[in-house]
């Protein structure tokens, strides 16, 4: 699913932020953005995700937004992010105001 999303990627342009599910694999989310807010927001054994910070702070005590291009396999594990070259990146959650 992952190698699908990122080619999916490659094809698209303009601004956007996509959240893909897969049938039989529900144990994860892909999320990606390109020019557009997108974060993902920890609260107490949840994972938000939205383009709106105003709800996902509401919702969280704290985050990462992801930068343009990435794209992130969200779990109940956690968030690995993978920036627009393809490179695993370590983005520290922050405290959301």
């Amino acid at each position: 699913p992952d190698a699908a999303v990122a080619a999916a990627l490659r094809r698209l342009s303009g601004k956007f932020a996509l959240l893909c599910l897969f049938a039989g694999q529900e144990s994860f989310i892909i999320a990606a953005q390109r020019g557009h807010a997108l974060t993902i927001g920890y609260g107490q054994e949840r994972i938000y995700i939205g383009s709106d910070d105003e709800a996902v702070r509401r919702m969280s005590v704290r985050g990462v937004s992801l930068e343009n291009g990435d794209m992130a396999r969200i779990s109940a594990l956690g968030a690995a992010i993978v920036d627009q070259r393809g490179h695993l990146v370590q983005r520290s959650a922050h405290a959301l105001p």
